[in-house]
């Protein structure tokens, strides 16, 4: 990442959009600004590998980064997906732990981090913030406890059609479609699944021989989303991962 130095560099950039921060002083906001390394991020540039240490909360001012784990330096498990107003990094700034997953910026970035001490001391400042993480931490507890539940009892297939369930919106120009524009890549959704491309590509096959989904230009297209979401509760010859 590449260090945004003083005004005018970033002055176009501020945290007052942040969620975790909302409710704040403006004041409180700027002198927290003031404490900040701000970092622009290239798309595809690495914002936390494996062998770095977190030592502050990200806070993403532009671009969207992704938050994942590789397996035995290859397979990748997706966690989250954050956008502008969103921070990470919290955790380890609590507890000092260090990281629990890498990231990379999906597009061109601006990241400003906090280091922990300063965060820690608004903490303790602002009760109210400290509330709102509180019940930040309680979501992703909740979401975890759901995913995992979701990785011990469906199969690798099913967890695939659960995601393009997820990642699809309704078709405006024809009603009862959805569509997914642009069409993910297959270690795309093999990450968020928890699963293998070749997984994903049986799953895309019989998705496609039965005629509940079909590729137009860069989109997928689901054409029956009910029978797809019947497809996550029962195994088919495909649901073996």
């Amino acid at each position: 990442m590449q260090i945004l130095t003083h005004e005018p560099g970033r002055s176009r950039w501020s945290l007052f959009a942040s969620k975790l921060l909302a409710g704040l002083p403006d004041e409180a906001i700027r002198d927290l600004e003031a404490a900040c390394v701000w970092y622009r991020c290239e798309p595809g540039g690495i914002v936390l590998d494996a062998e770095q240490r977190l030592d502050g909360v990200y806070f993403i001012a532009e671009g969207t980064v992704r938050i994942f784990h590789r397996l035995e330096g290859k397979r990748e498990i997706n966690f989250a997906q954050f956008g502008p107003g969103d921070a990470f990094g919290e955790l380890s700034a609590i507890d000092g732990q260090g990281k629990t997953a890498d990231a990379i910026a999906v597009n061109a970035a601006v990241i400003a981090v906090c280091p922990q001490p300063v965060f820690r001391e608004i903490l303790v400042t602002h009760p109210s913030l400290a509330l709102r993480l509180l019940e930040k931490l309680a979501a992703i507890i909740r979401k975890s406890d759901a995913r995992i539940a979701n990785l011990a009892a469906m199969t690798g297939p099913q967890r695939v059609y659960a995601e393009l369930l997820r990642l699809a919106t309704p078709d405006i120009e024809r009603l009862g479609r959805y569509v997914i524009e642009p069409a993910p890549y297959h270690r795309d959704i093999a990450a968020w699944a928890g699963t293998t491309t070749d997984v994903v590509a049986r799953a895309f096959g019989h998705l496609m021989k039965s005629n509940l989904m079909q590729r137009q230009g860069a989109a997928l297209i689901l054409n029956d989303r009910d029978r797809i979401n019947v497809l996550t509760r029962i195994s088919t010859e495909e649901g073996v991962d």
